[in-house]
């Protein structure tokens, strides 16, 4: 991931988008958590909301590939399913924890 890249085309500097990707991290990881229990427990409309603060909250900071599996993830518990989406949080969850040891 090209940091300087990503916070140039968001109009930051790099400093000030790092400080953006811990934040994004640390909210996500609890995003996470309710994704999780949502699935767990069958509950569509919990994941659909968890699901899109992830797809919003990546967009929004450049992380178009996260973006886009949380955006599946909507995509299928709008329907009130859950086809796929156990392993698409898996990758999420995978590759947020790649992003936060890239960061120490």
């Amino acid at each position: 991931m090209d940091i300087s890249a990503i916070a140039e085309d968001l109009g930051l500097d790099e400093e000030d988008y790092l400080e953006l990707l811990d934040l994004f991290v640390e909210t996500s990881r609890g995003d996470l958590e309710k994704l999780a229990a949502a699935i767990a427990a069958g509950d569509s409309r919990q994941g659909l909301f968890a699901a899109h603060s992830l797809k919003g909250a990546a967009g929004n900071i450049g992380l178009v590939n996260f973006s886009k599996t949380a955006r599946f993830i909507e995509d299928v518990t709008r329907r009130g399913s859950f086809d796929g989406v156990a392993e698409a949080a898996q990758a999420l969850r995978s590759d947020l924890e790649q992003l936060a040891r890239d960061r120490i």
